[in-house]
Parts: C-alpha cells; sequence; structure tokens
C-alpha cells in the first residue's frame, strides 16, 4: 500500500512568483483564479456561477489576505502577507460576516489599501441583512470543499514548500500521484492542485534556457481516468501550450464519452483535437472520436467497425508526421509490451529473497519521499505562533479553546464532578489536555499559552473558588454547548439510546482511570470514542453496537478500524428491542469469532457490505462507475461464496454471474456490466465490455433490469490482522440501569 504521504505543497503562498519576477498584483490575481478554478471543478461551472455575489467576493477577500498594509490583521496570527493557511482564510470570513448588517461595523471586517477592494467589500456590509446572509452562505458552502476534507485542509493550511516541481523539471524522476483513497471530490480539488502548481511552475521558465536543452528534453504528464479534469481551465491551456513549455500530456480514460458528460460538446472536441498521438483500445466509439481519427484510407464508419472488432491487447495508433507540412503515416495497430520482469503474474516473478530487498527499497524511497517533499500526519510543517487550531490525534482540528473544554469535560468525569458541572484544577486539565494534542505541535505553540487561551476563552470560567489551594476552571453555558461531541451523524445511529449507551461508557472509562475522547460524527464512519491510560501501552476504541450486531459486516468493519489504527477495539452493547445484551454479545461473538457465515451445506458464503462494488468513486462520480448484474430470479440480494480459492457471485436462483481470484485487483471487466448515472439528465447509463453503452430514461427502466452489485466482506485481505484471536478485541454489556 501507498503511505499516507501529502505533498507538501504551500498553495497560497506567493513568494516563489515574486522571486520569479512575477509582479505581486499578478501573482496575487493567479492565486485567486487557481482558488476559484479548484472550487469550479467540484461543484462544476454552472453551479460555482449560480451565486454571482459570492465568487466575486470570495476572489476580493483573498486579495485582503495578501494586502501588504492591512493583511496581517486580516485572520488571526498572521505570519507575512505573502502566504495564509485556510484556517485563517475562514477566520477572515468569519469576521466579515459578524460585521455585517443589520448593523454593519465596516471596521471590524476585513480590511484592504486597495480602493477597489475596500469598496467591493464595503458595499456588500451596506447591503440587506437577507442578501448579506445569502452571499456569505454562498462563501462558505464553495469554502467547505476544502474545509471538510482532511487531507484538503492539511495541504491548504501548510505555508512552507516542501515540494516545488521547478525543482523536479529537470531532474530525471518519476513522480506518482496516488488519488485512490481521497473521496472524489477531494480527488478532483487535489489534482486541480497538482495541475495548476505545474503549470505555474513550467510557464514561468526561462524560454532561453529552454532552447538551450536537448532536442529529446521533455517533461512527461499522464493523468489516468482524465474525464472528470478535463472541464479545467488549466489542462486546457496546457493541452494548447504543452510544446511551448515542452511538457508531453497523455490522458488515460476508458470511456471517452465521459468527457462530454463531464464538460460539454466543445470541451470533449478540444480535448481530442489536441491530442496529437492517439493510442485507442477496444472501447465505446462515438462519432466524435471516429471522425477526429479517420484518414483518407479509412471514413468514420469504417474505423468504428475496425475498433469494435479489435481483439482484446490490440491497439490502433495514430502518429503525427515528423515532418512539418507533410501527411503522418496511416494509423497501424500495435500490442502491447509483455509482462515485465518481477512482476507476479510475469513469467520470472521475483524471488523471496528479491521480493525482501524490494520491500526495503520501496519503504526506503517512501520515508525519503515523505521527508523531503511531504507533509506527513496531521500537522502542518510551519510552526505558528498561533494558539489555535490545534490539531487533536484523533478528532477534527479544533481550536485550541474547544479542545481544552472538552479536556475540562473529561477531567470533571473522572472526578465525579460532570454533572454538577464542577470546579476543577487547571493541572488536571492541562494533564487532559496534553494527552490528547500532539507533542510536537503543542511544543511548537509553547506551553504558556494555555493560560492565556483560557483566560481569554468565553467558553471556560476560571476562578480560585473559597478553600481551593490552586486555580480551577469549569464550563459556561457556551462551553457546555462546545464540550459536548457531535454525534448526531454517527454511522452506527441507535439516536438518544446509542447517546445514553456511549456517557455510561465514558464515565465507567473515566472513572477507572483512562482518558477519554468521544469524537464528533462527520459521516466518515469514526470510531465513538479512543480511551487511553498511563499504565498502558495501547488504546482502546469504543465502539457501541446497538444496531450493528444485525449486520455482520459492519461488526467487522469497525474491527478492521480498530487493527488499522492497531488499537484494542471494545464493542459494547446493551439491551435493544426488547433482546437482552447478553444476548446480543454472543451473536457479536460469534461474529467476531468465524468472521464468515459457515452454511449447514459446508459452503462458505461471505457477509455482504453495505456498500457497492464501485471504481473511480462510484455511479455518481464523474467518471466513476459502479458494477451491476443481471436482474434475474425476483430478488436483488448479492450472495457472495468462497470456492475453490475464488469469490463467486450468485443470485438467489443459482445462477453465476462473475468470479473472482482477488478484490485487489478487481476490474469492471470480470462483471456482467458497469453503470454511470448523470443526475443533471437523471439518465442510467449501462456499459456491457465490448457493446456500447445503453442508457435508461428512469430509475425503475434501470432497475428492472439491472441489480447493483454489493462488495462482500473478505477478512483475509479487508482485516490488515486477519489471524486475530480473542484476546484481540473485547464485549463488554451495559444493563437496564445504564451500568
Amino acid at each position: 500500500s501507498v503511505p499516507d504521504i501529502l505533498p507538501g505543497f504551500a498553495f497560497v503562498d506567493i513568494t516563489p512568483a515574486l522571486e520569479d519576477g512575477v509582479r505581486r498584483v499578478d501573482a496575487i490575481q493567479d492565486k485567486a483564479d487557481h482558488y476559484e478554478e479548484l472550487i469550479k471543478l467540484v461543484m462544476g461551472p454552472e453551479r460555482y456561477d449560480d451565486a454571482i455575489a459570492s465568487p466575486t467576493l470570495i476572489k476580493y477577500l483573498i486579495k485582503a489576505m495578501y494586502d501588504e498594509e492591512y493583511g496581517l490583521e486580516n485572520g488571526h496570527f498572521r505570519q507575512d502577507t505573502n502566504y495564509f493557511t485556510h484556517d485563517q482564510f475562514e477566520q477572515a470570513v468569519t469576521q466579515f460576516h459578524a460585521a455585517g448588517p443589520p448593523d454593519p461595523t465596516p471596521e471590524d471586517a476585513p480590511r484592504a489599501s486597495d480602493p477597489q477592494v475596500a469598496e467591493k467589500l464595503e458595499r456588500h456590509l451596506r447591503s440587506n441583512p437577507a442578501t448579506f446572509s445569502n452571499v456569505v452562505s454562498g462563501i462558505s458552502n464553495r469554502m467547505d470543499y476544502i474545509t471538510q476534507d482532511a487531507h484538503l485542509r492539511r495541504i491548504f493550511n501548510n505555508t512552507q514548500s516542501q515540494f516545488d516541481f521547478r525543482d523536479l523539471l529537470d531532474e530525471d524522476k518519476v513522480v506518482i500521484f496516488d488519488l485512490g483513497d481521497l473521496r472524489d471530490e477531494a480527488a478532483r480539488v487535489m489534482t486541480g492542485v497538482i495541475l495548476t502548481q505545474l503549470y505555474d511552475a513550467v510557464k514561468r521558465r526561462d524560454g532561453d534556457e529552454l532552447a538551450r536543452k536537448p532536442d529529446d528534453y521533455v517533461a512527461n504528464l499522464l493523468i489516468d481516468e482524465a474525464s472528470s479534469v478535463v472541464v479545467s481551465d488549466t489542462l486546457t491551456t496546457l493541452l494548447e501550450k504543452g510544446r511551448e513549455f515542452r511538457l508531453s500530456i497523455e490522458l488515460v480514460t476508458q470511456f471517452p464519452e465521459q468527457m462530454k458528460e463531464a464538460g460539454n460538446r466543445e470541451v470533449y472536441l478540444n480535448v481530442l483535437n489536441n491530442i496529437g498521438s492517439p493510442l485507442v483500445g477496444k472501447i465505446a466509439v462515438d462519432a466524435d472520436i471516429a471522425e477526429a481519427l479517420s484518414h483518407e484510407a479509412m471514413d468514420p464508419v469504417e474505423f468504428k467497425n475496425r475498433i469494435s472488432s479489435l481483439p482484446r491487447g490490440e491497439w490502433i495508433a495514430q502518429l503525427p508526421s515528423p515532418e512539418f507540412g507533410e501527411t503522418g503515416p496511416d494509423p497501424f495497430s500495435i500490442e502491447p509490451l509483455p509482462i515485465p520482469p518481477g512482476h507476479p503474474d510475469s513469467e520470472q516473478p521475483l524471488t523471496r529473497t528479491q521480493e525482501e530487498r524490494f520491500k526495503d527499497a520501496l519503504e526506503a524511497v517512501h520515508e525519503h519521499t515523505r521527508e523531503e517533499y511531504g507533509v506527513a500526519g496531521g500537522t502542518t510543517v510551519e510552526s505558528r505562533d498561533a494558539a489555535t487550531d490545534v490539531a487533536l490525534e484523533n478528532a477534527d482540528d479544533l481550536p485550541l479553546e474547544v479542545a481544552m473544554a472538552r479536556a475540562i469535560r473529561a477531567a470533571q468525569l473522572s472526578n465525579d464532578a460532570r454533572k454538577t458541572n464542577g470546579w476543577v484544577s487547571v493541572e488536571d486539565v492541562d494533564e487532559e489536555l496534553l494527552s490528547r494534542i500532539e507533542e510536537g505541535t503543542i511544543e511548537a505553540q509553547g506551553y504558556e499559552t494555555l493560560p492565556e487561551v483560557r483566560e481569554a476563552s468565553s467558553l471556560i470560567e476560571v476562578d480560585l473558588p473559597d478553600g481551593a489551594s490552586s486555580v480551577q476552571c469549569r464550563l459556561t453555558d457556551e462551553g457546555e454547548e462546545a464540550a459536548t461531541p457531535d454525534t448526531s451523524t454517527s454511522p452506527t445511529g441507535g439516536g438518544e439510546h446509542h447517546d445514553a449507551v456511549l456517557e455510561t461508557v465514558e464515565q465507567s472509562l473515566a472513572t477507572a482511570g483512562f482518558s477519554v475522547e468521544v469524537l464528533d460524527q462527520n459521516g466518515e464512519s469514526r470510531p465513538d470514542a479512543i480511551a487511553t491510560h498511563s499504565d498502558l501501552d495501547w488504546e482502546l476504541q469504543v465502539e457501541v453496537e446497538t444496531t450493528t450486531h444485525v449486520r455482520p459486516a459492519k461488526v467487522l468493519s469497525n474491527l478492521r478500524k480498530a487493527q488499522e489504527q492497531e488499537r484494542i477495539p471494545l464493542f459494547v452493547v446493551a439491551d435493544h428491542d426488547g433482546q437482552p445484551a447478553a444476548e446480543i454479545a454472543d451473536r457479536l461473538a460469534k461474529i467476531l469469532d468465524e468472521p464468515r457465515n459457515q452454511l449447514s451445506s459446508g459452503e462458505t458464503r461471505l457477509y455482504t457490505m453495505n456498500h457497492n462494488v464501485t471504481f473511480n468513486g462510484g455511479a455518481r462520480a464523474a467518471d466513476g462507475v459502479t458494477a451491476v448484474r443481471p436482474a434475474t430470479g425476483g430478488s436483488r440480494h448479492t450472495r457472495w461464496f468462497k470456492r475453490d480459492g475464488s469469490f463467486v457471485l450468485e443470485d438467489s436462483a443459482g445462477d453465476q454471474h462473475a468470479r473472482i481470484d482477488s478484490f485487489d485487483a478487481v476490474s469492471k471487466d470480470q462483471f456482467p456490466a458497469t453503470y454511470s448515472y448523470d443526475a443533471e439528465s437523471e439518465t442510467y447509463t449501462v456499459f456491457r465490455p465490448g457493446e456500447l453503452p445503453e442508457s435508461y430514461e428512469s430509475r425503475e427502466a434501470f432497475e428492472a433490469e439491472w441489480v447493483p452489485v454489493k462488495r462482500p466482506f473478505v477478512p483475509s485481505t479487508d482485516l490488515p490482522v486477519p489471524d486475530y484471536t480473542e484476546r484481540s478485541y473485547a464485549i463488554a454489556t451495559v444493563g437496564d440501569d445504564q451500568t
């Protein structure tokens, strides 16, 4: 697997541009334009521009952040007017919102020395309250595409460049950006970041220096599943000016028509016209591709027929003429290169010794990449003076005062003072806080900032109560709200019952000396809580199972989450719908003891997850698809069996639809078909290997013929530690009296 290394881009830093001689006003405009383009990639140009005022105001606020006279006042704890973090940008938007109607206070809003920027900001501050609220909501909605994703937020909060394409364009190196683990929206933003950073690097290279390079010098950019980024203005520019930049661009897509769906026909044709050397395999060829790739000896219809009859593994290549003004060679067929030695499927796979050496070398590459080019883990490279935005190790980044309020809540639980919001010593609170915050981050902040934050916070009351020998603190009403974790979107469900059980577990563990951190739930399948103890060298991962015992794959997914973090999972069950907790615990124990369903017939049936088999983000993603099987026998259930070392997909009638050797290397053509969904036209398009796509105008029509395939839980590959024992997890019960 590829380690979690985030490229150390300093996206908003204009210092490199200024060093290259770019005028400050132009460098700032470029950053504003790039930021706008990233959000457009996610929302789509039409949706982004729906709100006329919000996109323009985002650009003006970005310009205010770079203001040489007032920039350091716009957003908390600024260090330089050449850069800022995304958190600081959000704080500036909050400043702007707070200074608006019905009682505008322009002096409290972000300021700018540029008269045009200042006038535009003040004009919005003096608009009517409803309009102003809509405009600010539009800004926030657009910024949330970055804010809500932890990976993107870390990159956009990084202000010290660790990765710069300018340092690599003259190196004989291959750089791989693996975006497979990112959500589809985040992957598009990340692709946009990479493209804009590359564009800034290639366009600023000295022309005379490029002219002195050898004739065969070229930088190569390959984009897999490229249909989602063809709407990027930056990519369009790179395609049009690639020769000028000595940049070769290769776009790879299995379904070229999806480029048209992601953008429009004009975008699609622009891509086709700017591709000089197409390589075409056995794909569904539409009229535009056939027209673009036809030639004197083969008209569009003949070309389309030729492609549809291609055997698997054969390609058609069309190369430009090496001489200007001359017709290039006719398209010709080519075969792929053989599988290289060392690949597991080659004729010469690695020996055990070679494989060990390869693993050591790969780990060395990962470590070098992490240290030299990446923003690893949960912190940014820059050490800030700010006493806010401290990263919690097991939760989202939180302002320090909120983290401190939650530490007070935990200290109250440990001291049996939670129900009365009793006083607890600041020493106990600081000790609890420091156990939750990454050590390197708090050292960078400075321990001396803690009393200042505590005194200034509206969440915390600080005093020396009568009879106390040291300073004490407790929560204000506002602090009570901030200190209560948001479990409302917990994927395990359960509502009030779930939260009541979780509160009992939190109290019990805190009384036993554990530091318990209940996590906010944001729909990303987090555990309910993390518990640590000073006498133990391992962590507990708490999972309250109020309903998931009836979904075995969900229980096993929770086990996997804990194993991935090298934690001991604590599964907690309570009485549910008249079923005693002890019976539910027995059911849970059986699932964990045998993580697959052994039928009385002797067959092994796998538990089915609640998500489908998808590729590139699934059917609703711009270039993604979901696996489907024909609707037969009246049943829409997915049934996976383990037979002869393979995974077999059957329907209720016993008809076989797929046989998969490994889900680590599964491909689209191993299923009967895949489908994509276009939300704008509400159209379902089914792709069968070797056949033209077939569209359905309604969900009912689609579901009458096709059933999405759910993915099985495969213990041998889905669990980091498949050979676990009973000692690697624990099950606890909570009785009727919540004890």
